[in-house]
C-alpha cells in the first residue's frame, strides 16, 4: 500500500488523472504502450495494485475499511475515469476479464459511497463526464 500513500504514488496517481483523450483512438494515439512506455508504466502500475486490492479484497484478505484507510477514492476514480479505455482493452490485449478484479472493487466502493454519502451517485457521474475526455 506504501506505492500508493508515498509522494511518488501520488505523483503518478495526479499524472494518470490528469490524461486526457476524446475517444479511445486519441487515447492510443497519446497514452498507448508503443507510443508512450512511461505512462503505459505508470498507468498499469495503479491499475495492477488496484486489481491485487480487489482480489484481496475478494478473497476476505482485507475489508472494506482496510482499503478505505488507502484511498478508496483513488480506486474510484480512476475506475471511472479508465472504465471507457479498459473495456476496449479487453477487446484486444486484456482479454475479457482482464482487470475485473479492479472493477469489481470500484463497483463495491461505489455501494458504500451510495449507502454512506447522500450525493454520492451524482458526484460520481460528474467525475466520469468530466474528467476523462476532452472536450
Amino acid at each position: 500500500m506504501q506505492q500508493l500513500l508515498s509522494e511518488e504514488g501520488v505523483r503518478r496517481e495526479s499524472d494518470c488523472y490528469a490524461m486526457q483523450w476524446t475517444d479511445f483512438e486519441d487515447f492510443k494515439r497519446k497514452y498507448d504502450s508503443r507510443v508512450n512506455p512511461a505512462s503505459y508504466s505508470k498507468r498499469m502500475s495503479l491499475w495492477l495494485l488496484y486489481e491485487s486490492l480487489g482480489y484481496l479484497y475478494k478473497s476476505g484478505v482485507i475489508d472494506l475499511d482496510t482499503i478505505d484507510n488507502i484511498g478508496t477514492g483513488f480506486v474510484l476514480w480512476d475506475w471511472l475515469k479508465f472504465k471507457p479505455i479498459i473495456e476496449e482493452y479487453r477487446k484486444t490485449e486484456l482479454g475479457p476479464t482482464g482487470l475485473s478484479n479492479f472493477e469489481y472493487l470500484a463497483k463495491v466502493i461505489m455501494r458504500a459511497k451510495e449507502r454512506s454519502e447522500p450525493n454520492a451517485r451524482a458526484r460520481y457521474d460528474w467525475v466520469e463526464k468530466t474528467h476523462r475526455v476532452v472536450q
